[in-house]
């Protein structure tokens, strides 16, 4: 076949002539193939061949100190946009420069594409660009940069993100927000939201809200969860569990109001998973439930290795003397050195509690 030395001969080429062709271009290091190339690129259909084609503008764009990449960034074709990034990233080229004045750039599509494409580098002029996408307005790309900001735990963000739940009447930013400052784990309006959310009753907030009260929630938001507990108790099973587990840590609590532990112990005869029964068991044994330390007692002598595992981690958090000595007990009938260990953990932890310098454990 006759070498193709213009871009515009390729178009009526069958893939497979394409692809032959193509190879000639990737040696003649002529850069004015760039743009007719990237504009035949945008409406090839064939994988293979456009995948070709960004080969040869790897090799093209260099020679033309790229003076010609922000047309592949801004180009409506998303393929070609990400290949124009891995083109950047092999290069020396620093990918934020480029970025940077993109950011702003009036096609929503490329501004989505921006913050899509440096949401994993957490630097801070990555997260400076995303932090300015706050302010878009286009509500999908408020909603994107609420959810990187969030992933990328940029406290800086929290007081504006704060704004944006108050002011905003989307459902879908306003559950970004609350997972993002929950992910973030700073929230200097954390009172005034809980105030504001805890009388919803749309369950597509609840999820995100159980998250944000696994990160800030108080004592008195477990009158909520208990309420959550009556009406859907198997709907939110794992959110309410780290909700629960969160306001105990951060409040400190020694104990749950006899309510609460009933609603929980109930959900133990349901057709929960045994991690959430085991995270369950857990709560109410820390929270001072002897019923709950019974329950352990007895996953002493289960089957499951993975379940005695799990009894003797509880009661070295929660246990007292009768049950370092049971610890103690299992070790002549035990062959397991996984759980060896375990118990040997255990009982230097209840022993440290009840002692307070851990010296008469074995």
């Amino acid at each position: 076949m006759k070498e193709i030395k213009t871009i515009e001969e390729l178009r009526d080429l069958s893939p497979e002539r394409k692809l032959s062709a193509l190879e000639s271009l990737v040696e003649s290091g002529d850069t004015t193939l760039v743009l007719p190339l990237v504009e035949l690129l945008e409406i090839e259909k064939d994988r293979a061949v456009k995948e070709r084609m960004l080969i040869v503008l790897n090799r093209l764009l260099p020679m033309s100190d790229f003076q010609d990449i922000d047309r592949l960034l801004k180009s409506p074709d998303p393929f070609v946009r990400n290949g124009a990034v891995e083109i950047i990233k092999k290069s020396d080229l620093p990918l934020l420069n480029f970025f940077a004045g993109l950011a702003g750039d009036p096609d929503r599509d490329v501004r989505k594409f921006v913050i899509d494409a440096i949401s994993q580098e957490a630097s801070a002029e990555s997260v400076a660009i995303i932090r300015e996408r706050l302010a878009d307005e286009d509500i999908n790309i408020v909603y994107t940069a609420i959810e990187y900001l969030g992933n990328l735990k940029d406290r800086e963000s929290a007081a504006e993100i704060e704004m944006i739940l108050f002011q905003s009447d989307n459902y879908m930013v306003v559950c970004s927000a609350l997972q993002a400052l929950a992910n973030i784990g700073h929230s200097p309006r954390q009172q005034e939201i809980l105030a504001h959310f805890q009388e919803t009753e749309n369950p597509v907030l609840i999820f995100p809200l159980l998250r944000y009260m696994a990160s800030f929630g108080s004592e008195a938001c477990l009158e909520f969860i208990e309420n959550l507990l009556e009406q859907q108790p198997e709907t939110f099973t794992k959110e309410v569990i780290d909700a629960v587990e969160g306001i105990i840590k951060t409040s400190k609590l020694q104990s749950l109001p006899e309510s609460l532990r009933f609603r929980l112990l109930s959900m133990l005869d349901m057709d929960i998973n045994t991690a959430s029964k085991y995270e369950i068991i857990k709560i109410l044994a820390r929270t001072g439930g002897e019923e709950a330390l019974q329950m352990v007692r007895e996953m002493l002598g289960d089957e499951s290795e993975m379940i005695r595992l799990s009894a003797v981690e509880i009661l070295g958090e929660t246990g007292g003397l009768e049950d370092m000595e049971k610890l103690k007990d299992m070790v002549e009938i035990t062959d397991s050195d996984e759980l060896l260990e375990a118990i040997g953990d255990a009982v230097l932890k209840i022993d440290e509690r009840i002692h307070g310098d851990g010296e008469n454990g074995f």
